[in-house]
């Protein structure tokens, strides 16, 4: 579904559109109300094609878009966007401080246990996007280096990860099974918390290092999941096996 990829995207735009003086509040907010009205214009369109709950879900994240308008607009009345960076950064503190924690799998996890971290990279990713703003930022070498480690972490598994190119989401199919559900929504988002990284990198070597990563998922997807009229699919479900390479002539 297109609004997969959308919704992350707006929502990002409207936090760095707060926590950056030189753009204006009002354009993160107008970020967030397209988001709400292009995803409750797409819901009438399928409407007719989806189930009734499947349909009223699109519109329960409409209404949470709608709800962080209305608090965007009551930050942007209550505070400075000094005020916002400051809070802004302290919240990428957090992250840095989070992703730098030994993982547990998501399955796993015990929210009361704090010592480890144990949300799915996808969700990881949005926060690495943001903390690759908070360097853009600040020029802190702190939040570059949490990228950097929460890259190289990603694609360590990926290294393990059956097809070739996928991402290991921290559920479902893990590093070395050949079996079980993957997604192509999820690791897009991861896709793009490592592109943030690479993009960042000054160094050559280590720049390539994070887009082979990339190229290598966008390949899988692009051999295996795009549809004969278009479009692309979200991956294999539980019972599927991994698509197999495709066959290299003599």
């Amino acid at each position: 579904m297109r609004w997969i990829a959308f919704l992350p995207r707006a929502l990002l735009l409207g936090a760095t559109s707060l926590a950056q003086s030189a753009v204006p509040i009002e354009d993160g907010i107008d970020a967030c109300e397209q988001a709400e009205s292009s995803l409750r214009s797409w819901s009438k369109l399928i409407a007719p094609q989806i189930e009734e709950a499947a349909g009223s879900r699109y519109w329960q994240i409409a209404d949470v878009l709608k709800q962080t308008i209305r608090q965007m607009r009551a930050l942007a009345a209550d505070l400075g966007v000094g005020d916002f960076q400051s809070r802004f950064l302290t919240f990428c503190d957090l992250a840095a401080a989070e992703i730098n924690k030994e993982i547990t799998r998501f399955a796993d996890r015990d929210n009361a246990y704090p010592a480890t971290h144990h949300m799915l990279f996808f969700e990881d990713a949005h926060a690495v996007r943001a903390l690759a703003v908070a360097y853009d930022m600040t020029g802190e070498k702190k939040y570059l280096d949490a990228c950097r480690r929460w890259s190289d972490r990603i694609i360590e598994y990926q290294s393990r990860m059956i097809p070739a190119g996928a991402y290991y989401m921290n559920h479902s199919r893990a590093p070395g099974e050949d079996r079980g559900q993957w997604n192509v929504a999820d690791s897009g988002s991861i896709a793009m918390g490592v592109l943030a990284t690479a993009i960042r990198c000054k160094d050559p070597a280590e720049k390539a290092k994070y887009l082979e990563s990339v190229k290598a998922f966008a390949k899988l997807v692009m051999e295996n999941y795009i549809g004969p009229e278009g479009g692309i699919s979200n991956g294999q479900i539980q019972d599927q096996p991994a698509p197999k390479p495709p066959a290299v002539s003599n």
